[in-house]
């Protein structure tokens, strides 16, 4: 699918958006992927219909200090602050992920287009 959208960038008057054509995937397609290079376990850098996606697996050791912050398994679709997905696993590789989608900057669809079989 794809959406035009009214985007704000940040530099700029938020009473001028930015209009632009953008292809934003479908969330259960992202979560599949997500959830796929979750499986895997190991680390992926790539780039899903035009995105960016960057998956990390979870540190397998356990901190050094007590202090220090055990990094669970995340997964990135999407260009920060334009339009994001992040899907963490903070919980535990075995439940069920945390997901958030960052489109403050997307003001309004103008128009939405199906375009799958041409991808």
């Amino acid at each position: 699918m794809i959406r035009q959208v009214l985007i704000n960038e940040l530099t700029r008057d938020p009473n001028y958006p930015v209009i632009m054509p953008v292809y934003l995937p479908d969330l259960d397609d992202v979560c599949r992927l997500a959830e796929e290079l979750h499986q895997k376990g190991r680390e992926d850098h790539g780039q899903y219909k035009g995105w960016p996606v960057v998956y990390h697996p979870a540190d397998p050791e356990p901190p050094a200090e007590a202090w220090m912050v055990k990094f669970a398994a995340s997964f990135q679709l999407g260009v920060w602050p334009l339009w994001s997905i992040h899907v963490d696993w903070e919980n535990g590789s075995d439940q069920p992920p945390n997901i958030w989608t960052w489109d403050k900057n997307i003001i309004k669809d103008i128009y939405q287009v199906n375009i799958d079989d041409e991808i």
